[in-house]
């Protein structure tokens, strides 16, 4: 059976990336001029518009003690639309899991047995989540959302899956994304990360990201602003806030906003 492999996105601890590749490019579905994903499968001689199945990986969080953040995934979309929940798999290892069951109730079943892990998946398509039913509790379910439209888009369909928690990962931000008034759907969100766009960098401008960050506060939503915007933000209120820890000369320190949900 494969491990999963460490993460170098900050947020996370672990990589399950059991169904790797994607096709929304292609498809018009993704408006980013350069995929990270996309970049790292090439330096790695892989076809990145292939996705496929690696059955070997399936059963691989099961491995894991340590309380960690796995990130499910996040080199492809596992709920693309050429990605059927209903196939039949067969973990290549003998487990808790028997072969037979389809791609859906083996992941699901993973995360169940795993309670003290958080899976964070992560999807341009949030409406096909309704695809795969009802998530485990430890299952949070994200979407990615770069404009107005896809804000609204991935609030509503968050509300039609019942899982542990929701969030939303606004990178690369190409315009403000922040409503006259927030829909109900907002009190479901759990969580919000913001990031900039890396190749080519493009910084959202300032007022985006903390009209933004505002909105998530007045909501009492966690806020974590990846590293990439650090050059782009200026150095105060809301994008740091006082450091919990006091120091010596008790002073406050301001450090930079990056919250997990609890």
């Amino acid at each position: 059976m494969k491990r999963l492999s460490k993460t170098g996105i900050e947020y996370g601890d672990l990589n399950w990336n059991l169904y790797p590749g994607c096709l929304h490019k292609p498809q018009g579905i993704c408006p980013v001029p350069y995929c990270w994903a996309e970049g790292m499968s090439k330096r790695h001689r892989q076809d990145f518009h292939q996705p496929h199945l690696i059955p070997e990986l399936l059963l691989a969080p099961l491995s894991i003690k340590k309380p960690s953040v796995i990130l499910v995934n996040f080199m492809g979309d596992l709920f693309g639309d050429w990605v059927n929940p209903e196939m039949e798999v067969n973990p290549s290892d003998e487990g808790p899991i028997p072969a037979g069951k389809t791609l859906k109730e083996v992941v699901f079943d993973v995360v169940r047995l795993c309670p003290q892990h958080q899976f964070l998946f992560l999807t341009k398509v949030p409406w096909n989540y309704k695809r795969w039913g009802d998530f485990p509790d430890n299952a949070w379910l994200g979407a990615t959302v770069t404009n107005m439209e896809a804000l609204v888009k991935a609030l509503y369909s968050l509300t039609e899956v019942k899982s542990g928690k929701c969030w939303l990962s606004i990178e690369p931000m190409y315009g403000p994304i922040v409503p006259a008034v927030w829909p109900a759907e907002w009190d479901e969100m759990g969580w919000v990360v913001i990031g900039s766009q890396s190749n080519p960098v493009l910084y959202p401008r300032v007022w985006w990201v903390e009209d933004m960050v505002w909105a998530c506060i007045k909501a009492h939503i966690p806020v974590w602003l990846k590293n990439n915007l650090v050059k782009a933000l200026p150095p105060a209120i809301p994008f740091y806030v006082p450091s919990k820890k006091v120091p010596k000369t008790y002073k406050f320190e301001m450090v930079y906003r990056q919250e997990m949900p609890k």
